[in-house]
């Protein structure tokens, strides 16, 4: 991963889940009280209790938050079957692959999850990305297939999976790096641009799978928005993927949601903002992002999911 994408990454979750006086976050639960500082920074939860800001629905391997009382670290062992499965007799994954799962898991979570929430940073960029990661980053690149290939071993041991499909177990806390595994060539770092670029071939390809909305309290009672009453007219559902506009969307998305995000009043939101937009700022400045004005994230309001907000007990250290 490119330094300027990892530091994206990392300032959004201390921003968004961690301390941003300290500049630290914690990829489990809850802060300790010893590195809350001051209380009305942010909630401090943590990756795996960061529903909307972090983590998002329909995810790869792991539940909605909603359905499995605030709960989305743990991998689900039937969805990672399910996964595992289009490798196919082949035993080799692709981004189309896993873009068609995608779609699947959405509409799993629509039929089943009435908290199904769809529109926030998170949801409309980081949950697809994350799909995209899981053959970006682990795939294996050894010297007969330089270019890198993801199978089943791979796979299963990333994600601290053992035996066979049927019978698989999930060893919680053993997630490694596979034996005899290679990395991506730091000649072809993944960078912002590929992220989105990535993310945007995934939406043109199944263009279902690019929703702004949720459920209203009930499975399968999805209400859709239109992208255009989001960011003012500044954007269109006909003009997002066009030049650069998807990433100016996600991040002025990303900026403008997070007070929004912060579940306690602020007094002050500079350290937040200060941290973001010293990372943001060099990707967002090579981009000519049109003047925007103010998101309405408001329109968010109806959808229960939005507001969901678990919590865990503190991170052990």
């Amino acid at each position: 991963m490119a330094a300027p994408l990892a530091a994206v990454l990392a300032a959004y979750a201390v921003a968004t889940d961690g301390n941003p006086l300290q500049g630290v976050w914690s990829i489990g639960g809850p802060l300790p009280p010893d590195l809350l500082g001051d209380a009305l920074l942010g909630t401090g939860q943590g990756l795996s209790y960061s529903h909307n800001s972090y983590e998002g629905d329909a995810s790869i391997g792991r539940n909605d938050a909603y359905l499995n009382n605030g709960d989305a670290h743990s991998l689900n062992i039937t969805k990672f079957e399910r996964v595992y499965a289009v490798g196919g007799e082949e035993d080799r994954y692709t981004m189309d692959k896993f873009r068609q799962r995608f779609e699947a898991v959405q509409d799993e979570s629509i039929e089943n999850n009435p908290y199904f929430f769809t529109g926030a940073f998170s949801t409309v960029v980081v949950v697809p990305a994350a799909y995209n990661f899981v053959i970006n980053f682990m795939s294996n690149h050894t010297k007969e297939e330089p270019s890198g290939y993801l199978d089943g071993y791979n796979f299963k041991t990333f994600f601290g999976v053992s035996g066979e499909p049927g019978s698989f177990k999930w060893e919680r806390g053993q997630e490694r790096v596979p034996e005899n595994w290679y990395r991506r060539p730091s000649d072809r770092q993944y960078t912002a641009p590929d992220v989105f670029a990535d993310v945007g071939l995934g939406y043109a390809a199944y263009p279902k799978t690019l929703k702004f909305g949720g459920n209203t309290g009930k499975p399968n009672s999805f209400v859709g928005l239109n992208v255009a009453d989001i960011t003012g007219g500044v954007f269109n559902a006909a003009d997002l993927f066009d030049g650069n506009n998807l990433a100016c969307f996600s991040f002025s998305l990303l900026q403008q949601a997070i007070p929004d995000f912060l579940n306690k009043a602020l007094n002050d939101l500079a350290p937040v903002t200060n941290l973001l937009n010293k990372y943001i700022g060099p990707i967002v400045g090579g981009l000519s992002c049109p003047q925007q004005g103010k998101y309405d994230v408001g329109v968010f309001d109806q959808f229960p999911g939005y507001r969901y907000s678990p919590t865990g007990p503190a991170t052990n250290y």
